[in-house]
């Protein structure tokens, strides 16, 4: 099995983050520089039987997901990535 991940400053909107996907450092400062977008989605978003705390946790989950797979040394912003995938 290969191991994927990085240890490196990602950009985030105009802040750089230090991100390590091996250990989880950063994600959290990650999802709080981003949570008015997961926000935005979670309002804007129905899914049948779900409250808006239920549809931002799944987003917030699909942010982590998207940290683990960008790929820093393509010269993208990591808010960048996130938002053309969520």
């Amino acid at each position: 099995m290969i191991t994927r991940g990085y240890r490196a400053y990602v950009q985030v909107y105009d802040e750089s983050i230090y991100v390590d996907t091996f250990s989880g450092e950063g994600f959290d400062k990650v999802v709080a520089k981003i949570d008015p977008l997961i926000c935005k989605f979670a309002s804007s978003t129905y899914i049948a039987n779900s409250s808006f705390e239920d549809v931002k946790n799944e987003l917030v989950i699909l942010v982590l997901e998207g940290i683990r797979v960008f790929e820093p040394y393509r010269n993208v912003k990591l808010s960048t990535f996130i938002q053309t995938h969520l």
